[in-house]
């Protein structure tokens, strides 16, 4: 079986494959990259994902720790948009107990994507 990129004639397969789903539909197909598995137009799977960059150390000392934060943050932020061009979302892991950095990424305007019952997962590919 081999999976190929969406073709517009796929939308209303996709429609009924994610018609279960609580929020059915592909958030943002300008930012997504999605991909389908089946005859065009009556795929049998699909996936979508988001290029993004994930966060996964984040430390500051001293008294000015969260305008070093913000100012690291920005500065990541800025170099991937203007040097990648593909950042569209930042992924942060962040420990439960770690009130500190859950009120910064919360304030950057982060929304909490896992539910209770739903792990995050990464992938980091062997090149």
């Amino acid at each position: 079986m081999q999976a190929r990129h969406y073709e517009p004639e796929d939308t209303l397969a996709f429609q009924r494959l994610l018609a279960a789903r609580s929020q059915p539909g592909i958030a943002d197909a300008a930012l997504d990259q999605i991909f389908a598995i089946g005859p065009l137009g009556h795929p049998g799977g699909l996936l979508a994902y988001r290029a993004g960059a994930f966060v996964h150390e984040l430390e500051c000392t001293g008294l000015r720790k969260l305008t070093q934060a913000r100012a690291l943050t920005q500065f990541a932020v800025n170099h991937a948009t203007t040097q990648a061009h593909v950042l569209r979302t930042a992924i942060f892991l962040v420990r439960p107990e770690n009130r500190p950095m859950l009120r910064f990424v919360e304030a950057l305007g982060a929304v909490r994507q896992s539910d209770s019952g739903d792990l995050l997962y990464t992938l980091t590919p062997k090149l």
